[in-house]
């Protein structure tokens, strides 16, 4: 089941414990949403925390092939993204 926090561009898909309390285990990210913030943004530039450093370089390639006035590198797991001039 997936729910959304307010706020947030992203939504947590989560999983139920023996407890039955919810527990995160993936998040699932509106790309749209989000180079909407950084569109929005004063400095031009967002980072974000990955689960992997593969899954921050695929998810930089489907997002430079998507917007043309998008700068994004990797470090690690992080994604760096920056609005290019």
């Amino acid at each position: 089941m997936l729910r959304s926090i307010p706020g947030l561009p992203w939504e947590i898909k989560g999983e139920r414990t023996l407890a039955g309390k919810r527990t995160p285990r993936s998040i699932r990210r509106n790309w749209d949403a989000v180079v909407e913030k950084l569109n929005e943004s004063k400095s031009g530039e967002m980072r974000i925390r990955m689960g992997s450093p593969g899954s921050a370089q695929v998810t930089r390639v489907r997002l430079l092939a998507e917007w043309r006035n998008l700068e994004a590198h990797t470090v690690g797991s992080t994604l760096h993204l920056r609005l290019a001039d």
